[in-house]
């Protein structure tokens, strides 16, 4: 369930990170409250979330879990399923803590061009692309502007630069040149399109370490995407995990999958914000993601029924998808 609130004013990836230590980060409580969705979480503040582990710092997880090389997997659990994982996973992994706190704010601002090319580039299935961001970790009152780009061998790489906080929202010069360095680097060539902000999104995120030190994961939830005058909340009860490993099949990996979890396929939160803020016209890869996320659009949601019951009459044991435009696509 979503509420779109009007204001006035995966496939597995490796990915190396330039700089790896991890700021305190998420979205600031915003909004009515009496507009927030109600789930089975605990809408009080989590506590069931982080309470069972035991602490560690900052500088404990970058020197035991610093994770430059990794595979990543990617997760959508409610509430009912993720107790059930945290029960799992406070055996073999602490959780970052920071002056007493073990849940952070993230704030992000992602940047595309007039015809939406990072949207478009991975809604196509394009392995050379990337996105620009920045991205404020609330607490600690830090700012980063990151530029995540892809090779057509797969390999992920992000790259930061600290940002004014008071300049959260708009890309600098300074901030520009290294969005531009970043892309000669990888694709040895020049950018030069013009970038302006796309989408905004708020969430709170818990870090869990593995006490082994060679996996972690990250746990998103009170996401809510935030377009020109629109916003969306999502659904509190909804939880996006994601794990980081070696090899995609660490500690994290197999426990989900002992609980019949298994990875959302192109659950990236920037396209699934840009599709459920109706922001784009085309986000078939995505629906699995909306779909678990429970962003679909209604007249999507209600396609989608039909074409299951036109599956199932038709004798199909494979999910179909709608493409949009009046045709079935039965994946093989």
């Amino acid at each position: 369930m979503l509420q779109t609130i009007s204001t006035a004013g995966s496939r597995r990836q490796f990915r190396h990170e330039e700089h790896h230590s991890l700021g305190v980060s998420g979205g600031a409580e915003t909004g009515n409250p009496e507009q927030a969705i109600q789930s089975d979480a605990d809408q009080s503040g989590y506590d069931w979330l982080v309470a069972p582990f035991e602490p560690i710092s900052l500088d404990e997880l970058n020197a035991k879990a610093s994770m430059l090389v990794r595979l990543d997997n990617k997760y959508v659990l409610d509430a009912a399923d993720m107790k059930h994982a945290i029960a799992r996973f406070n055996e073999s992994f602490d959780v970052l803590e920071i002056d007493g706190l073990r849940r952070f704010n993230y704030e992000t601002c992602y940047f595309d061009d007039e015809d939406n090319t990072s949207y478009t580039d991975h809604h196509r299935g394009r392995r050379k692309r990337f996105k620009v961001r920045l991205r404020k970790y609330v607490e600690a009152q830090l700012c980063f502007v990151e530029v995540k780009l892809k090779s057509k061998r797969g390999i992920t790489i992000k790259k930061r630069m600290k940002q004014q906080v008071e300049n959260y929202g708009t890309l600098d010069e300074a901030a520009m040149e290294h969005v531009r360095r970043s892309y000669a680097e990888v694709y040895g060539g020049d950018f030069n399109r013009p970038l302006m902000p796309s989408v905004e999104m708020r969430y709170q995120r818990v870090t869990l370490v593995s006490k082994e030190g060679d996996e972690r994961m990250t746990i998103d939830f009170n996401l809510e995407f935030m377009r020109g005058e629109r916003r969306l909340r999502l659904d509190s009860g909804k939880f996006i995990i994601e794990t980081k490993s070696p090899n995609a099949n660490g500690l994290a990996d197999k426990i989900l999958r002992s609980l019949h979890k298994h990875p959302t396929k192109n659950c990236s939160k920037y396209c699934v914000s840009m599709a459920s803020m109706q922001a784009v016209d085309k986000y078939n890869r995505f629906i699995p993601a909306m779909r678990r996320l429970n962003v679909l659009p209604e007249s999507k949601m209600l396609t989608q029924a039909r074409v299951r019951e036109w599956a199932r009459v038709q004798g199909q044991d494979r999910e179909a998808e709608y493409s949009g435009s009046g045709v079935l696509i039965c994946p093989a």
